[in-house]
């Protein structure tokens, strides 16, 4: 499975992963947009089915429909050709891509983020060819620094802008949600860059409202006031003209 490690990384004392989560930036990913509806239903239905073998199924499409309990047998070539899907040089076996899936943590207040990592960090690793700017300038600024290797790979794949990234990031610093208790609710950077949490609003917060939207409204406003005001005077003229008067 492409990438498996990274995007299906549960913790060891949860045994079999209860569900497989899909990231929403999937819709923007064409390989996604390609596959039909039918289509789209047999990938999710081989993720979940493919979680209890470390990302693996059998290369047998009449296996995988059972195991599936899919009405039709899955095109295993098609999600092949599409990169969803690789045989890793094993004639017996499949691996799925699973690609746009999180890890399976729960966001919420109820449950903290802070497990001990069981990766042990030894050295960062050398910056591949390519790699998006900004990532150290984002990790010095992050409060919870754990799995940095998966992080770096996140920001390489999003490349996101790093002001943005910042300034979003100083506000949930800032929040209550952040600070209490120690900061034991602060997510790994992993899940805060997939879930693109810059974007996020902070509880009691009001989203900030951008220049261009302002200078639309502006317009919106003079708009309607030009308009109001010609229909005034155009009531006006229309009344003299009745009444037989001359400006």
């Amino acid at each position: 499975m492409h990438d498996w490690d990274e995007w299906q990384t549960y913790r060891k004392d949860r045994g079999t992963p209860p569900w497989v989560k899909v990231h929403r930036n999937i819709l923007s990913n064409p390989k996604w947009a390609a596959l039909t509806d039918s289509e789209k239903g047999h990938l999710v239905s081989m993720w979940v089915v493919a979680a209890d073998s470390n990302g693996t199924l059998p290369n047998s499409p009449i296996l995988i429909r059972k195991m599936c309990q899919l009405d039709t047998e899955p095109d295993i070539q098609r999600f092949i050709d599409l990169g969803w899907c690789e045989t890793d040089g094993c004639p017996n076996g499949v691996k799925v891509a699973s690609i746009g899936c999180q890890p399976d943590a729960p966001e919420t207040e109820t449950e903290t983020e802070t497990e001990t990592e069981t990766e042990v960090e030894t050295k960062t690793p050398k910056s591949p060819k390519g790699e998006w700017l900004g990532f150290d300038e984002f990790w010095q600024e992050y409060p919870n620094k754990v799995g940095k290797p998966k992080a770096l790979t996140a920001w390489n794949r999003l490349k996101p802008n790093l002001d943005t990234v910042i300034a979003g990031l100083k506000r949930w610093k800032a929040s209550d949600q952040w600070t209490k208790d120690g900061g034991r609710f602060v997510p790994h950077p992993t899940t805060w860059l997939n879930r693109e949490g810059w974007n996020d609003v902070v509880a009691g917060e009001v989203a900030p409202v951008s220049v261009a939207d302002l200078e639309a409204s502006r317009q919106r406003s003079a708009q309607a006031e030009a308009d109001f005001k010609a229909r005034m005077e155009q009531l006006a003229a229309d009344r003299r003209q009745q009444l037989g008067l001359t400006r």
